[in-house]
């Protein structure tokens, strides 16, 4: 994938000044942009992966549980 990365990077508009880099294993890293913060969106982010969290660990216990040899003693 670096290939159609750098292929990709390479096509994309640019301001003519100042020069962009030759190539994106030297660009900088893009800054965060403070307008496209969106707390609401975060925290509902935030629900959506502890929700999928406690699913994936109901189905590992379910799973744990049902392949458990029961033996009487």
């Amino acid at each position: 994938m670096p290939y159609v990365t750098e292929e990709l990077w390479q096509r994309l508009p640019r301001p003519a000044a100042p020069a962009p880099p030759a190539s994106i294993m030297v660009a900088p890293f893009p800054a965060p942009e403070p307008a496209w913060a969106d707390a609401g969106a975060e925290a509902d982010m935030d629900f959506l992966r502890a929700l999928a969290e406690q699913a994936r660990s109901l189905r590992a216990g379910a799973r744990a549980a049902a392949t458990r040899s029961k033996r009487c003693a």
